[in-house]
């Protein structure tokens, strides 16, 4: 029987290292997932200020910039959970695998 996987878990070590749970812990497991959904939650308060924003008639730059960041962070959670979740699915039989570079954060 194969040992399971390593789960990539949505947080680093204190000097940036990727962390990743190397058996079936549940109760680290669980708080691994309610750590993914958390940032889901906030992004979809995101989407409806912006869905609200998009039929203002007139957005100072200073309000477009805020609205800008806001979907970036966003999108960057939604891009993260999606790779930590796909890593889990192993749908390339490379085994898992940390964030790309494209969505690691600034």
């Amino acid at each position: 029987m194969n040992a399971p996987r390593p789960r990539l878990l949505p947080w680093t070590t204190d000097d940036g290292r990727p962390c990743y749970l190397a058996f079936a812990e549940a109760g680290v497991a669980r708080i691994a997932a309610v750590t993914e959904a958390s940032p889901l939650r906030s992004d979809r308060t995101v989407l409806a200020h912006a869905r609200a924003m998009r039929t203002e008639p007139e957005l100072s730059t200073v309000e477009l910039h805020f609205l800008v960041a806001r979907l970036y962070e966003a999108l960057h959670d939604a891009l993260t959970v999606a790779e930590l979740r796909g890593a889990r699915l192993d749908v390339s039989g490379d085994g898992p695998a940390g964030p790309s570079p494209e969505t690691a954060p600034p």
